[in-house]
């Protein structure tokens, strides 16, 4: 399902919140001492609205797409700092972490009709698709001794001498 998931997501642009934007530039008001450090370049980028503009060069609201969204909340969910580090500060601290974490929930539960709708349509294909599997045996005699034999939905009449030969062959 992940796999559908960033499929569908992969391309989305993620405006910023207000509140959002208002506390991450008190964040880089307060710490414009810190240029050199991680996450100030980005910080400043993502609140100044020029931060992953792709397609539209004219937009200047402050706006992330999924994929660097996921990176975010991948820094938040392998930092092992605490609250007070300045990386931590610079990344958006707890307000941009729970942001992060609410709107990633939101976004994938978005799509999860899309992907249930999906998984039965691989489901149904491949049930559609899918060669029986099961070893060659007779499934009926008639009355000249003759053996039917069913095998990837073609039937064979053999005899008994063809049976002996297809035996050992396999054997």
């Amino acid at each position: 399902m992940l796999f559908f998931e960033n499929q569908i997501l992969k391309d989305k642009i993620i405006f910023l919140p207000k509140e959002l934007v208002k506390k991450l530039s008190q964040i880089l008001v307060n710490n414009n001492n810190y240029t050199q450090n991680k996450g100030y370049k980005r910080l400043n980028h993502l609140i100044n609205g020029d931060y992953n503009i792709r397609k539209d060069k004219t937009q200047t609201k402050p706006c992330i797409t999924y994929s660097e969204l996921k990176r975010i909340k991948n820094f938040f969910d392998n930092f092992k700092g605490n609250d007070n580090d300045i990386e931590y500060i610079l990344n958006g601290g707890t307000t941009m972490k729970n942001w992060t974490n609410s709107t990633l929930d939101k976004l994938r539960n978005s799509v999860e009709d899309e992907l249930n709708k999906k998984k039965q349509d691989s489901r149904e294909f491949n049930k559609a698709t899918q060669i029986a599997k099961e070893p060659t045996k007779p499934i009926m005699v008639d009355n000249d001794s003759n053996k039917i034999y069913v095998r990837e939905n073609k039937i064979f009449y053999i005899n008994e001498s063809q049976e002996k030969i297809i035996k050992n062959k396999l054997n």
